[in-house]
């Protein structure tokens, strides 16, 4: 019986004491990840499964050859989930590479990149 007891309070206690991590991870963007669009995109858009610091995160697009290609201020959606960035120039076909880096609203960050074809 001892056992017993003594078993539940340790689940009670471990349950209690888990803290909740909220990290924001790539939920969806577009251009779609992997994707081969046809007409070049004015803006990249990435959306996250949680809300972020929009002041704190960032993304940056270059070419197949590493070039960056300028983008414009990010702005974020009312609900802190989306972030969006002007494209400044028109994309040629080619291979892109979209880097990221999200801080949630708990100060967790993640980073990822994706790529996406035009052509």
């Amino acid at each position: 019986m001892r056992r017993l007891i003594l078993a539940a309070a340790a689940a009670l206690l471990t349950a209690w004491a888990t803290p909740a991590l909220a990290h924001a991870f790539l939920y969806r963007a577009s251009p779609a990840v992997g994707s081969v669009v046809h007409t070049p995109p004015a803006v990249l858009q990435i959306e996250f499964d949680n809300e972020v610091l929009p002041n704190q995160c960032s993304i940056s697009l270059s070419d197949v050859s590493g070039n960056i290609v300028p983008l414009g201020p990010l702005s974020a959606s009312s609900d802190h989930e989306t972030l969006t960035a002007p494209i400044r120039s028109r994309l040629a076909p080619g291979a892109y590479q979209v880097r990221w880096r999200a801080v949630s609203t708990e100060g967790h960050t993640t980073s990822g990149q994706f790529a996406f074809r035009i052509g």
